[in-house]
């Protein structure tokens, strides 16, 4: 029986050494796909840079929304009071330039 536990816990230290050694390997792999870690709350977790940019350009995004629907409510009030005012030299501008760049596109 001694002879069967000693067998076991030989087996288990060495399940642990390879266990140590494949997680170095593992985090060496993720660094190499440029990986980053952040723990949080004891738990470890990994973000891929492009997901990390991709939740960057989200907030940037909601808050480009928050702002153009905050614009748009201003001019909703002051079409509505009758005071919003078009600037013709712009419309007529805009209108020139999509013209031409729809002409001298192949």
């Amino acid at each position: 029986m001694k002879i069967d536990d000693s067998y076991i816990n030989m087996t288990l230290i060495s399940n642990s050494k390879d266990a140590a050694a494949n997680k170095k390997t593992e985090e060496q792999a993720a660094q190499a796909q440029g990986l980053e870690k952040r723990p949080e709350s004891g738990a470890e977790v990994d973000f891929s840079k492009a997901s990390v940019e991709f939740s960057r350009a989200a907030e940037a995004v909601e808050k480009d929304a928050m702002e153009r629907a905050e614009r748009v409510n201003q001019i909703k009030a002051q079409v509505s009071e009758g005071t919003y005012e078009v600037d013709a030299s712009k419309i007529a501008d805009k209108i020139l330039k999509d013209a031409i760049l729809t002409l001298t596109e192949p």
